[in-house]
Order: structure tokens, then sequence, then C-alpha cells
């Protein structure tokens, strides 16, 4: 094991795998209105994550994000330790539709 990947561990509270979806202060905005501000998550392998929420509230702009179908305007994106930081192209979006 790599020094690197030892110090990501100790980053993720020492578990051997560490994250494989990071957000860092992700935001996203449609002009003046702010759709999603400072999301910060985590998701390790064979987690499961549910998102909640009222109507309005950005669960459906997150996953879009997440799917590379938007682009956030602000924070960082890690999909299986590769930078999203900007959308995926068409033919290598994870969900399609």
């Amino acid at each position: 094991m790599q020094m690197a990947e030892m110090a990501q561990m100790r980053e993720y509270g020492g578990k051997e795998e560490s994250p494989q979806i990071v957000m860092n202060d992700l935001g996203k905005a449609f002009g003046d209105f702010v759709a999603l501000s400072k999301v910060t998550l985590r998701v390790n392998k064979g987690q499961f994550c549910c998102i909640v929420g009222p109507s309005g509230c950005g669960k459906t702009t997150l996953l879009r994000i997440v799917a590379g179908l938007e682009h956030h305007s602000s924070g960082e994106l890690k999909i299986f330790h590769y930078d999203r930081s900007k959308p995926l192209n068409r033919s290598s979006r994870f969900f399609r539709g």
C-alpha cells in the first residue's frame, strides 16, 4: 500500500475502503436562484444512502450532478476517486435515459 493511500485511509476513519462518492461544499446556482449550497457527503463502498427532503429542496439537482447531467457551480465532487469538475460527455454518463 502506498503512503498516499494510507493517508487517505486515516482521513476517512481508518477504514480500508475510502469513499466512492465525495462531495465537499457542493453548490449549484441557476442565475440568482441557489438550488444547492455547501452540500458535503461521503458514501463508502457498500453503503446505502437516501436523499430526502421537501419538494424543491434540490434532491433532483443533486442526483443530476452525480449522474453527470448537470455541472455544479462550486465545490468538489469525486466519484470513484475521479474529479468530476466538468460534466461527463453524453457517452460516458453513469445513467442513461
